[in-house]
């Protein structure tokens, strides 16, 4: 457990199991029920497709660093 919370890690955690799902989900949740808003609909769509990208490039992108930070991976790989 101290190797998820030790140093800077816990940020790495923070996003990688509650920032970037949360991201994720509400880009996927806000595309499946956009109703109502017509006159903005592409523009919103788009928006929503942004967050889902954003919340799965920032998971996978701390989940490296976390990787990285963790000094028996870095042993095996070097």
């Amino acid at each position: 457990m101290d190797l998820l919370i030790t140093g800077h890690n816990w940020v790495y955690t923070s996003h990688v199991f509650i920032i970037g799902p949360f991201l994720g989900l509400f880009g996927y949740l806000g595309d499946q029920h956009n109703k109502g808003f017509e006159k903005y609909d592409s523009y919103l769509k788009a928006c929503f497709k942004v967050l889902l990208a954003m919340g799965i490039i920032v998971t996978i992108y701390h989940s490296h660093k976390l990787l990285l930070n963790n000094k028996s991976y870095n042993k095996i790989f070097q």
